[in-house]
Parts: structure tokens; C-alpha cells; sequence
């Protein structure tokens, strides 16, 4: 009889039992406990054996692959053959303003202009240590007329950064053979965005070529000097040239090669402070101190791009072929190039509320506590990036402030007391808890959907004791009216809402006073239109006065004057109902949030079925 064995199965135990099968089916083993005899060693050794040569082979096979590599390494080699080249660590960075007073040397004798060199040094330190900044390029200062000079960028503002990190430097020698020389630089922690490649004839000699990295050329032929960076297998970085007959040019036999790289601290050094200068600054030969006041705490010091951001973001770019035409290549380039960014959403005029063609619409989410001026600085980072040839002519860049929709939620559960001990206090702690736990995790990014059903699944899941459970949902945007004055506000939800109906109100709003009396907003029954209820008297104080239009989620004022808010806050919460409370998506700008004072959960009793004997 033809005997098989399954080899489908990875399983110690379903390859040992497969083994056990197969030797059953033989005649000489017939009857033979494989459980008490030597036979049964054997069969451990050869399902240990098949067990780890199919995990190597499944594991081998996963790293042949982006979505399914688990290594650095593989996600890193992928990349590179999509084009995409992982983040290195990114230096933190302050703005400084810098002033020389040299108001005590005669006007006469006063230089017209003073440099701040490439690489002047400061230190600042934070809970983590001291650190030290330097800068990467020059800043010129002039005489002001009495002797004070202000260090200018090339805007003429008074906005000196500072990168921190300190210089190293690592010499090669070129051999004798240079094709493919690869020349390794034992440090994980450069920031690639500052390195200096000189290479020098010989080792005495004093002359030397400045060598530019390769995402800076214009062009590249067989003499043009350019050096690539790229992170190795191993976590250090790996520099090599041109082929030095038709793509660049490569350094001769017996040439040095000197690297100077940034080694930074990335992340531990944001939030530095009480910046100085190392050394005072030489003018004529004499020392000045410089003069340091800080515009910033340092900031956007951020480690090697993660596995996650790799594997997200290296299809991205590479549909994108360095072109922005889509929204997408709008917004990997932003996330490629800006790892202070959190999250990003990009979309056309044609998109947007109301339709404004010719634009691109950018929301950037930054880290809690990013102040203006770093977003300021990160936006015009980005508008400078666009225009370097990538964007589409005439198309004009647009940024907007992410929106936050709040989402109140009402939930109902039934559970029976018999099965569980806890009070009904602690189980409705417990749904909350779970809620906003849910909401932290899944929700509060661009494009994140909401969807009940694995909520109420969840619920149910919480304890054995729970049977069933239901939700209402509304959602909540806030505006700021301007107290005392009439005025007209359009309100928008992200989603279209419910349509009127006769039994409930689907506009509804937090509590204001008109004239002494206290007022909500809500729509009239079986109509758009919007009034005011006076809670006091129990009827409507002020009719018409907007509508809300259900397709477009927009809610519309007209001569609204409250006279204060209710509650000691600044704004009024207008909540609607969803038409769709079972799936919410959210475009544009819009972010979904949890209203943790309208998070309520209610639990019922549901006792078991009582039996009655006739």
C-alpha cells in the first residue's frame, strides 16, 4: 500500500505525528508503541530537524519581501531598490539671535561687516546633559552705527540656527583597485545631512577636491565629483563613488579620502536651553563675546527612521518618481523628508469646502507642545522643497490647521448580575475606560475611521456577565462667537448628517444666555431651519435663525449674538447626528476625538428567565 507523509504542516507536533503515521502503515512496525521505544527519539530528532529547516525556509522567504520582512536590514535593501533612502539620525536644531558690541572701538576703526564662520560652537543643556550646537553655514553682520552688529540670514532677519552634534572625522585610502570600492564608516549615529567629502591626491599633499553628495547634483557624468551615503546591513553607513567611467567620477589608486560627519544625539538633546558661545569671535585680532538670546528651545531631533516609516513610505515615493501630481506625492515627500511630522493630509481645491481650484490643500499634525514658530519654520521648509522643480506650475500650496470633531457617545448595556460579582458602578467604569482606551489607539489620525461594530464587540468582551450592548452616537464641532456682537457662522461636520424628522432633534448645542435667559441651539422639528430655545421659559426665543444643509454636514448662522457662554468656556459645542453613525469618515483636515464628558455608559440589569412549575 502507497504510504504518504502530509508536509504541509510546520507544527513539531503535526510533523511528529505525520512520521508516527507513516511508520504505522509499514508492516515492520505494526502493533509498535512509539511512545515507549528508542524508535521515539529518533522521530523527535527528525520532527525537530523538518520543524527548523520550515521556519528558516518561511523566514528566509519573508525577508524576500517589503510588506513581510522582519530585519532592518531586508526592509532597508528593499527600500533602496524602490529608491527610497531611510532617514539617518536628524541633528536637533535652534534658532539664536546673535549681536557682536563693539561699541567701545571707534567708529573709524569699526570693520564694515563681520563674519560668523561655518561651525562656530555653543552649548545648551537640558534634563538629559549639555550638548553642543554649531552652525552649518555663515552669517554676516554690519555695523548698525553704533558699534552693534546683529548677525542676519540670507532674509536679512536675525535668525541664526545652531545644529547639535559634534565633528569626526574618518580618513581612507583609496586601493588599488576602485571599482566598487566600498568605504565603511563604523558610526551609527551621523546625521547624513551634514557630512564634508574631501579627497586628496596623496597623503602629504595639502590640495584637495570637495566631492558633493549625489542628492545635491544637477548632473552626473564621468567627471562629475560626487560621493553617496547609504546605511549598512550592519547599522553603520557605507560611502562610495562614482564608477569613474560613466557615472561619476572615482577617487585614483593611492588617494585619502577624508570624511567629516555630524555625530548627534538626535532626540536627547531636543529642548535645550540657555545656549552660549564656546569661544569668543576674532575681529582684527581682538576677542569679542558673542551676545546669545534664544528664539527657541532646540527641537526636530529625531532618531533613524523607523522599520514601520520605511515600509509605509518607500511605495509611496517610489509611485511618486520625485513628482508631485497626486495628493499621495504630496504627501510621502512631506513625510519622507520632515520626520517632525506626525501625520499629513493633502488635498485639491476642487476638494475642498467651498472648491478653491488651483491649490493644494496641506494639514500637518505636529507633536504635542510644537510651538508656532517651529510649524512656521517646518511649512516654509516644505514650500521650498515644492519649488524646487517638483510641483506642478501655477499650483499654489495652502496650509491648514487639522480640525478636531468630537465624537459624544451614549452606551447601553445589559448583563446579567448572576454572572459576575463586580458592582454596576465598576462595569460602566470599565465600558468608559474601554471606549477611550479604544479612541487612543484608533482613532485621532488623518483618514482613521470610526466603526461601531468592534467597539460593541469589544464591550461585550469585557466580562462574561455582559450580554449585549447599543450606542448613540453624535458628533460635536465647537466655535468661538464673539459675545455681545451679532454675527454669522458657518459650522462644518466632516460628514453629511441625519435629515429632519418629527420625533427628535438632530442639531443640538451647548447652553448660552440671550438677553439674561439660558439658550441652546437646536433645529426645529421636521425642518433645516435653526432656532433658539429658551431653556428658562420652555419655548423658542429666536426663530430662522440659520439652517443646516444634512449633504454637506454644514450648519449655517445668521445674526447670532449671545451675550455670554455658559459652563466658563470660550465656545459653544453644536452636536449632530451622523447619518451614518455606523461608519464615520472623515475628509480632509478632519480628525475624530473622544468628548471625555460625553463619554457615558448605562448599565441594565437583565436577570435570568425564572421557571414557573404549573
Amino acid at each position: 500500500m502507497a504510504t504518504n507523509i502530509t508536509s504541509t504542516e510546520l507544527d513539531f507536533e503535526n510533523i511528529k505525528n505525520s512520521l508516527k503515521t507513516y511508520f504505522a502503515q509499514k508492516s515492520e512496525f505494526n502493533g509498535y508503541d512509539f511512545e515507549a521505544s528508542g524508535l521515539n527519539n529518533i522521530l523527535d530528532v527528525l520532527a525537530y530537524n523538518t520543524h527548523f529547516n520550515g521556519l528558516i525556509a518561511n523566514f528566509a522567504t519573508n525577508e524576500s519581501f517589503l510588506n513581510t520582512s522582519q530585519l532592518r536590514s531586508s526592509v532597508v535593501s528593499h527600500a533602496e531598490g524602490l529608491g527610497y533612502r531611510p532617514r539617518s539620525r536628524s541633528s536637533s536644531k535652534s534658532t539664536l539671535s546673535l549681536t557682536l558690541d563693539l561699541s567701545a572701538v571707534s567708529s573709524g576703526s569699526r570693520p564694515t561687516n563681520i563674519t560668523l564662520p561655518i561651525g562656530t560652537e555653543f552649548t545648551a543643556s537640558n534634563e538629559q546633559g549639555q550638548f553642543k550646537f554649531k552652525t552649518r553655514v555663515s552669517y554676516s553682520a554690519t555695523d548698525s552705527g553704533t558699534g552693534i552688529y546683529e548677525f542676519l540670514d540670507t532674509n536679512g532677519e536675525p535668525n541664526v540656527v545652531v545644529y547639535e552634534g559634534q565633528n569626526k572625522t574618518k580618513t581612507f585610502y583609496s586601493g588599488t583597485v576602485t571599482e566598487n570600492q566600498v568605504y565603511v564608516i563604523p558610526d551609527e549615529t551621523i546625521d547624513t545631512k551634514d557630512m564634508s567629502v574631501l579627497v586628496y591626491p596623496s597623503p602629504t599633499s595639502e590640495k584637495f577636491e570637495t566631492y558633493t553628495f549625489l542628492e545635491n547634483a544637477i548632473t552626473v557624468t564621468a567627471a562629475t565629483q560626487y560621493y553617496d551615503i547609504k546605511e549598512a546591513p550592519n547599522g553603520y553607513y557605507e560611502l562610495n563613488f562614482g564608477d569613474g567611467i560613466s557615472f561619476g567620477k572615482s577617487p585614483d589608486p593611492g588617494n585619502k579620502i577624508v570624511v567629516t560627519y555630524n555625530s548627534c544625539n538626535s532626540i536627547l538633546a531636543n529642548n535645550s536651553s540657555g545656549f552660549s558661545a564656546v569661544n569668543d569671535l576674532s575681529v582684527d585680532g581682538n576677542s569679542y563675546a558673542i551676545s546669545v538670546n534664544t528664539q527657541i528651545l532646540s527641537h526636530s531631533g529625531m532618531p533613524k527612521e523607523t522599520i514601520e516609516s520605511i515600509r509605509k513610505l518607500a511605495p509611496i515615493q517610489f509611485s511618486a518618481q520625485q513628482r508631485l501630481v497626486t495628493s499621495l506625492d504630496y504627501k510621502g515627500m512631506i513625510q519622507s523628508n520632515f520626520p517632525i511630522v506626525e501625520d499629513v493630509t493633502v488635498w485639491g481645491g476642487e476638494e475642498n469646502v467651498p472648491k478653491d481650484y488651483g491649490k493644494v490643500y496641506i494639514s500637518i499634525k505636529y507633536p504635542t507642545n510644537t510651538t508656532q514658530f517651529v510649524k512656521t519654520e517646518t511649512e516654509n521648509s516644505i514650500k521650498n522643497l515644492f519649488s524646487d522643480n517638483l510641483a506642478v506650475m501655477s499650483i499654489d500650496n495652502k496650509f491648514i490647521e487639522p480640525s478636531l470633531t468630537y465624537m459624544e457617545i451614549k452606551t447601553n448595556f445589559y448583563y446579567n448580575d448572576g454572572l459576575t460579582s463586580q458592582s454596576n458602578s465598576y462595569l460602566e467604569t470599565l465600558v468608559r475606560n474601554y471606549i477611550s482606551t479604544y479612541f487612543n489607539t484608533n482613532l485621532g489620525k488623518f483618514e482613521s475611521k470610526f466603526r461601531r461594530s468592534p467597539i460593541l464587540t469589544g464591550i461585550d468582551n469585557i466580562d462574561k456577565s455582559i450580554l449585549a450592548s447599543k450606542m448613540s452616537i453624535k458628533l460635536q464641532q465647537r466655535f468661538l462667537p464673539n459675545v455681545g456682537i451679532s454675527g454669522a457662522y458657518d459650522i462644518y461636520f466632516p460628514v453629511a448628517l441625519a435629515s429632519t424628522n418629527t420625533n427628535t432633534y438632530v442639531i443640538t448645542s451647548s447652553r448660552f444666555t440671550v438677553g439674561g435667559a439660558t439658550c441652546t441651539l437646536r433645529n426645529t422639528l421636521g425642518t433645516a431651519d435653526i432656532e433658539i430655545y429658551n431653556e428658562s421659559s420652555g419655548k423658542v426665543q429666536t426663530a430662522n435663525i440659520g439652517t443646516y444643509d444634512y449633504k454637506t454636514g454644514t450648519i449655517s448662522l445668521v445674526g447670532f449674538e449671545p451675550s455670554a457662554i455658559v459652563g466658563g468656556s470660550a465656545y459653544i459645542k453644536v452636536s449632530a447626528v451622523p447619518l451614518d453613525p455606523a461608519v464615520i469618515s472623515p475628509l480632509r483636515n478632519y480628525t475624530i476625538v473622544l468628548d471625555e464628558s460625553e463619554n457615558e455608559a448605562f448599565g441594565n440589569i437583565e436577570h435570568t428567565e425564572t421557571k414557573i412549575v404549573l
